[in-house]
């Protein structure tokens, strides 16, 4: 039985000790969307979305949307994780789409079973969260697609392929952290790609954040009535 290597910063440097000890890491997503938001400054008031993948995107996306002045809205996409590695991602799964790889070791009872729970999930968040996102009218709009980091892509690749039925004028991918090879393949999807960061050698989107708290529910929900509220500052 084959079982994937998975890379964290301690084992890179046991593997390969001539690796720079040091890289970027952001203080936490909040950081990291305001550092992105300045990146985005040519859309300031322009006619666009940003659309944020739950929950890790949230933070990311509500920092954006708020020095952008634009609206915030969520995109219900979700990895499906290896059995043995849950931040390694096999596919990605939307209420009505997904994506797998079906060379990976997983069984296809098991990702059966993981694109039900997910879904699932996905009814049970969207109730909780009070997600605006339905009354966004994202036609001839400039989506912005935010997520906390990217790692094999999976995740946003689904989202573009949904997004592209809403008939939107572009779709911006933007993230803190991302490798060279997931910003290839998603070039070839979206209009734009905005990263602030593409590391030498990628250890998993959780190493380049001081602060990578699990996000709940609650924590998205809070994100939601912050951006619904008429007067939110812009610093």
């Amino acid at each position: 039985m084959l079982i994937p290597l998975i890379f964290n910063t301690r084992l890179l440097q046991l593997l390969a000790p001539n690796l720079p000890k040091e890289m970027k890491r952001f203080l936490n997503r909040e950081a990291a969307g305001e550092e992105l938001a300045e990146k985005l400054g040519v859309y300031r008031y322009k006619p666009c979305a940003v659309l944020a993948i739950p929950r890790g995107g949230v933070p990311v996306g509500f920092k954006i949307a708020q020095k952008l002045s634009c609206s915030l809205g969520l995109v219900w996409v979700k990895k499906i994780g290896h059995p043995l590695s849950p931040e390694l991602a096999i596919g990605a799964v939307s209420p009505d789409d997904m994506f797998v790889d079906y060379n990976s070791i997983a069984s296809e009872s098991y990702i059966k079973s993981e694109i039900q729970r997910i879904r699932i999930r996905f009814a049970e968040m969207k109730k909780k969260v009070q997600d605006p996102t339905d009354s966004i009218d994202l036609k001839n709009k400039i989506i912005i697609l935010v997520d906390d980091g990217i790692a094999t892509g999976h995740t946003i690749s689904a989202a573009i392929r949904l997004l592209r039925n809403k008939m939107p004028a572009k779709i911006i991918v933007a993230t803190p952290v991302a490798p060279d090879d997931a910003i290839t393949q998603l070039m070839t999807l979206a209009d734009e790609m905005v990263v602030s960061y593409t590391p030498e050698f990628f250890t998993g989107v959780s190493s380049f954040y001081e602060d990578f708290t699990q996000l709940q529910d609650e924590d998205v929900k809070h994100y939601m009535k912050l951006t619904n509220k008429k007067d939110l500052p812009s610093g």
